[in-house]
């Protein structure tokens, strides 16, 4: 029998279906179930309608691109979250470009105008308690809180400079945090403790601390914090380009979203991917002369020991992969594919100091080696442009002899007398 009133037939298609709900489903399932006819030609409702109902009504629902949430329900589904751009892990702010003029304008980001973002402080220890990490979100104002948990909240953030968006993380049973609730109190306890840290912090990073007034941030979220919630490395998700995800919103993780994503999160067990990588800009973005020059010479190199290691491994061959196979969420110089899960890994340092070389390759390839356990390491590759001292010599023999490494060290030879560039392999 249909229903009175249209927004009692929009509230009952919800609470069937017990998610948020695109218009064009509610109109469907208000006709296929009869819970409204217009009183005028007693014809069922289209999406036009719903949408002015739900104007009328805005007390009982929120709705974004179409999508439909009755306020009070509990927040079934997976959702996304953008945060602020952050190069700290988001645990004290960075520096943003901002104006005081762009105070007030909802249609420019927080940062921008005040010089910080509250998700800053998301994964800063000092605000744990009883193994629950305190943090701020801004897109989970528009939840409604006391609900379930959300399963599964995928982080994301926009690159400052070049408007590139990045997967950063994901957070598991993320509780919003109501005013009425014990875990309020916890968290507005917690942000009043280390208020003044806050507000120096943001000093520091020279943002304006009358933000602080604008929206408050004592914490919103909670959850339980087991350490695997950030990525290593942000992932670059081309997928989120555009204007759809611009905003800090809760945006719903349908299977289109959830398609994109799945692309780009981390997966068990090795894969090795042949062929080259293109150049990207990458989440830190080198600007200094220094910076620019160490990634030249590292592309030197790796295009270089490309050249070296014909024939026998090539792209043709498909067992060659420069900057395509990861472990975990980080991505090797080079692998080598051997034969089925049997690799080598090649990792490039560029320093004149070849002790530093040798000390920051070794952490990465030991890292890489052990990351997955259906994976038989056939060697261990440093390559550089330094030669090694008596020292550094007897230092790689003894990772050799005594963690039984598979050890090599190749030297990068640029400028040879009549001839092309070329390695030197120590210790091999």
């Amino acid at each position: 029998m249909p229903l009175e009133h249209l927004h009692d037939a929009v509230a009952e298609v919800l609470h069937l279906n017990n998610r948020p709900t695109t218009v064009t489903e509610i109109a469907a399932q208000i006709a296929e179930h009869d819970l409204w006819r217009r009183p005028s030609d007693n014809a069922h409702p289209q999406s036009r309608q719903i949408y002015a109902r739900l104007n009328h009504h805005r007390d009982k629902f929120s709705w974004e691109n179409g999508v439909v949430t009755l306020l009070g329900q509990q927040e079934s589904g997976d959702r996304m979250f953008r945060l602020t751009w952050n190069t700290n892990d988001w645990q004290t702010p960075v520096k943003h470009k901002w104006r005081a003029a762009n105070q007030g304008n909802s249609n420019i980001a927080f940062e921008n105008q005040y010089g910080f973002g509250g998700e800053e402080w998301l994964f800063n220890t000092r605000y744990q308690q009883d193994g629950f990490q305190y943090g701020y979100i801004r897109g989970a104002n528009e939840l409604h809180p006391g609900g379930a948990p959300i399963s599964t909240a995928y982080l994301f953030t926009i690159q400052q400079e070049t408007g590139e968006r990045y997967l950063v993380g994901r957070i598991r049973n993320l509780e919003i945090i109501g005013e009425s609730t014990r875990s309020y109190k916890i968290a507005e306890k917690l942000f009043n403790k280390y208020k003044e840290n806050f507000l120096e912090e943001i000093d520091i990073a020279e943002g304006d601390r009358q933000g602080i007034e604008t929206e408050g941030f004592i914490p919103n979220v909670r959850f339980k914090f087991t350490g695997d919630e950030l990525f290593e490395k942000p992932v670059l998700v081309p997928g989120l380009n555009g204007r759809r995800y611009n905003r800090f919103k809760p945006y719903y993780v349908d299977a289109a979203l959830l398609a994109i994503l799945n692309g780009h999160l981390p997966k068990g067990g090795f894969v090795f991917n042949p062929g080259v990588a293109r150049n990207s800009t990458g989440f830190e973005r080198h600007t200094t002369a220094s910076g620019v020059a160490v990634k030249r010479h590292h592309s030197t190199i790796t295009n270089a020991l490309k050249k070296f290691l014909q024939p026998d491994f090539t792209e043709a061959k498909g067992n060659l992969s420069i900057e395509k196979t990861s472990f975990g969420v980080n991505t090797a110089d080079i692998v080598l594919l051997h034969k089925k899960n049997e690799i080598s890994i090649i990792e490039v340092k560029t320093s004149g100091i070849a002790r530093k070389n040798v000390r920051e390759a070794i952490g990465q390839l030991i890292d890489y080696a052990y990351w997955f356990d259906d994976i038989i390491v056939h060697s261990l590759i440093i390559v550089s442009p330094t030669p090694l001292s008596s020292n550094e010599r007897d230092l790689i023999r003894r990772f050799q002899s005594h963690f039984k490494l598979k050890l090599e060290y190749w030297q990068y030879l640029e400028n040879i007398t009549g001839g092309q560039p070329s390695f030197t392999k120590h210790l091999s």
